[in-house]
């Protein structure tokens, strides 16, 4: 069965949604997920109990199904979530509007990003308590964050662009004997089926990009979490220095490419209390922090996410 168009799109480019390859790939997943969900109480003997959970599981579908929301640009523009080569075909697409994802270069990082964030330590007791067992690191670097989490007992996955980085998180995957789920990807497609994930970190991570890309990983967060799921996020904030930096590059009105340092080449996205809103709105905003980091020769200010799917 396929869903019905919803009375509000009228574009023919919206309509395509609906009839694409890649969001029937999705609606099948999201059918598959929420029905094995629910296989214990369709077997049970009891009718009461069956009717109630076929009931349940139709209105979670129709929700899940629903939140393929028209105006998610990679539903419009992309196929199957798992065909290899996808991240590049969207930046084809967009050609030079968006600019290329690049990895950072984990061999010339400093040290101190080898300890688990301080945010996490909360996270995974937060999670722990509401039994969201199934955990993505989204741009993971060496795993610092992964490896506390798979540590813990979390079931995780970690993804990464960084060759270097996911090299030195088998190595220390394997050291320690934890389970890790790891891949080199790009984030504007991620390799997982819809609703995989009880729990997603994004630490420092989803701003390497620019406006079409933080929209379009953005979009594949929602698909990839599942429904009442969490998530954290980092966004780099407009009243960091760095954004006034003449020495940078810009973009667009929101992106900047930095010249110097560990991270030349790479884009960075910042964003306003207004944007950041705007970004999370398929979420439930929990909790929203704006904070200053200082440090002897650095500062910056980013916004901290705490989020329900």
């Amino acid at each position: 069965m396929t869903p019905k168009e919803p009375r509000h799109i009228v574009a023919d480019g919206q309509r395509r949604i609906w009839e694409s390859e890649g969001y029937r790939e999705h609606e099948r997943e999201i059918r598959g997920a929420v029905v094995r969900k629910y296989q214990t109480e369709l077997a049970s003997a009891g009718r009461l109990r069956r009717a109630i959970a076929r009931l349940r599981m139709r209105w979670e579908i129709r929700e899940e199904l629903r939140r393929l929301a028209p105006d998610d640009a990679l539903y419009a523009q992309n196929a199957k979530p798992h065909v290899a080569g996808r991240a590049d075909r969207l930046q084809q697409r967009q050609g030079a509007s968006m600019v290329k994802s690049k990895a950072w270069d984990w061999d010339i990082i400093e040290p101190i990003w080898a300890e688990p964030s301080p945010e996490v330590y909360a996270l995974a007791v937060r999670w722990r308590r509401a039994n969201r067992s199934r955990v993505l690191d989204l741009g993971c670097g060496p795993g610092r964050n992964a490896l506390f989490l798979a540590g813990v007992g979390f079931a995780v996955q970690a993804l990464d662009l960084s060759p270097t980085g996911i090299a030195k998180l088998k190595a220390s995957a394997e050291e320690h004997n934890l389970p890790i789920g790891i891949t080199l990807a790009d984030m504007l497609a991620l390799p997982y089926a819809a609703l995989s994930f009880d729990a997603l970190l994004a630490f420092h991570t989803i701003y390497h990009t620019d406006r079409t890309g933080i929209e379009a990983i953005m979009a594949e967060i929602g698909r990839v979490l599942a429904h009442d799921g969490e998530v954290y996020i980092t966004f780099n904030s407009k009243s960091s220095p760095s954004f006034f930096d003449p020495a940078n590059k810009r973009i667009d009105e929101n992106t900047i490419v930095k010249t110097t340092g560990p991270e030349a080449g790479i884009p960075h996205y910042y964003a306003d209390e207004a944007e950041v809103r705007r970004l999370m709105a398929r979420f439930e905003i929990i909790r929203l922090t704006h904070a200053e980091e200082v440090s002897s020769d650095y500062r910056s200010f980013h916004y901290f996410v705490l989020a329900r799917k």
